[in-house]
């Protein structure tokens, strides 16, 4: 009788060990995932690349353990994002997109018949073979009511390959990869584009392992500075619109606009300078490519108009930006809906500029004037022509 109690005993700490087992494995990858498990590789050669992919085999890349982001993002897979370090430095990891898109895309390609249902290597015959770039010139278009189209809008003349040229034979990504970021998410075609190390706003881009891709991290994102001293912030303000500046002019060829820039996707760095850290909506217009019979709208410039239908929404027209050179759609989206006090933002209410100290009211009396005229323009100059007197005024104070 006491040897029965003493075995059912055992047999009861055996379970609650391997039950403890189990709970602290589940605990650990959820709190800790290993890189290698996010990858994917098997999705190659419909993935992001395969650069990084030494360093996530080496595991040099990791998941900074009982980080609350990482764990969230684990817990509720729509986030995919993941806070990391590789050889000391702070990175992100991202899958770019929700699991069930990915699912989605799986499926497509299925359907098609490019044979990536089954499990394959980076060197199936039958992937190579396929013409990814024809794919990808059908797949960027300017059909701006299909619901399945891509994140990038490159106009207006989608065919054009003079964008991707640019990233044909580049250091990280092949056709395959180009046309996979195409359809799911952009943000790598851009961030090679947009070199971080050129100065453009944007974070690092360290490569990429099947479906994940590795970024710098940047810092906080910019409402943790909505109470920051009101000098600092308009440190702040006059980047963003530096950066609104150099996205629109800076390069000879293309202007990129964000559509999809809300406070959460900025980030602030060490030097307090504004980064853009998701780039997966993004309108490239290709300044010098007309028609013949619009080439007189096209050069006009572009000025984004408050809809009374949707007052203070952050509302635009895509085929009105692929009508025009350019478009003071990056200043709309700054001055209107980041640094005006009636910006369309929870986290950011009554702007980023809030609350502006009555010193600096009293010696720069102009100011309250020129923010309302980068939001709401009047006829006597345009957006972007306040934005530099912003810009300036803002040095000036500092």
């Amino acid at each position: 009788m006491c040897f029965q109690k003493i075995s059912k005993f055992r047999r009861k700490i055996v379970s609650l060990l391997f039950l403890s087992i189990i709970t602290i494995n589940y605990l650990k990858n959820l709190l800790c995932p290993a890189v290698s498990s996010l990858a994917e590789f098997e999705k190659c050669p419909a993935c992001y690349g395969s650069s990084a992919c030494p360093q996530v085999l080496n595991e040099n890349i990791k998941i900074k353990p009982f980080d609350f982001r990482t764990t969230m993002s684990h817990i509720l897979p729509s986030k995919n994002v993941f806070f990391g370090e590789s050889n000391g430095k702070k990175i992100v990891v991202k899958k770019l997109a929700q699991y069930e898109e990915l699912e989605a895309f799986d499926q497509m390609i299925c359907k098609e018949g490019l044979d990536c249902c089954a499990a394959r290597n980076y060197n199936n015959e039958h992937a190579h073979s396929i013409d990814y770039f024809s794919r990808i010139l059908n797949d960027v278009s300017s059909d701006f009511i299909s619901d399945d189209r891509s994140g990038l809008i490159i106009c207006p003349n989608p065919t054009s390959t003079i964008f991707f040229d640019k990233l044909r034979g580049s250091r990280y990504l092949n056709d395959s990869n180009l046309w996979t970021l195409v359809r799911i998410n952009p943000e790598p075609i851009i961030l090679e584009i947009l070199r971080a190390e050129e100065g453009w706003p944007v974070p690092r881009y360290y490569g990429a392992c099947g479906r994940i891709v590795i970024e710098e991290y940047v810092g906080l994102p910019l409402p943790a500075y909505y109470h920051a001293p009101w000098l600092l912030r308009a440190k702040i303000a006059a980047g963003l619109l530096r950066a609104a500046q150099m996205l629109t002019f800076h390069d000879p060829e293309f202007s990129f606009y964000l559509t999809d820039m809300s406070p959460d996707n900025i980030a602030i760095n060490d030097e307090y300078k504004p980064i853009f850290v998701d780039l997966e909506h993004i309108i490239v217009v290709q300044k010098n490519s007309f028609s013949n019979d619009k080439i007189h709208d096209f050069r006009e410039l572009h000025e984004t108009e408050e809809t009374f239908a949707c007052k203070n929404c952050f509302a635009f027209s895509p085929l009105d930006i692929c009508s025009h050179r350019l478009s003071d759609h990056n200043y709309y989206a700054v001055c209107k809906h980041i640094l005006s006090p009636e910006s369309s933002t929870a986290t950011i209410s009554g702007g980023f500029l809030h609350d502006v100290p009555k010193d600096i009211s009293s010696r720069y009396p102009d100011l309250k004037i020129m923010l309302a005229e980068c939001s709401v323009p009047s006829a006597r100059q345009t957006r972007i022509e306040t934005a530099a007197k912003l810009i300036e005024l803002f040095e000036k104070m500092s």
